[in-house]
């Protein structure tokens, strides 16, 4: 897993984007969709993960 980005979000808390071929454990929620997928993170105000998406198709999808 690789940290590509974060950026605070307007009405608080903060958006962590990065890339990831692992599967669903630990804080990962979503299962791996083959090759890299992108993962998106939200974290509150504390700090703590709020809510995680993971993206991406057959092949290597990164966010640019």
């Amino acid at each position: 897993n690789r940290l590509s980005g974060l950026i605070a979000l307007r009405e608080g808390g903060f958006l962590a984007c990065g890339e990831t071929d692992s599967g669903a454990k630990q804080d990962k929620t979503a299962p791996s969709y083959g090759g890299m997928d992108t993962w998106l993170v939200r974290f509150d105000d504390q700090l703590q993960k709020a809510q995680d998406w993971t993206l991406g198709g057959s092949g290597d999808d990164r966010l640019r």
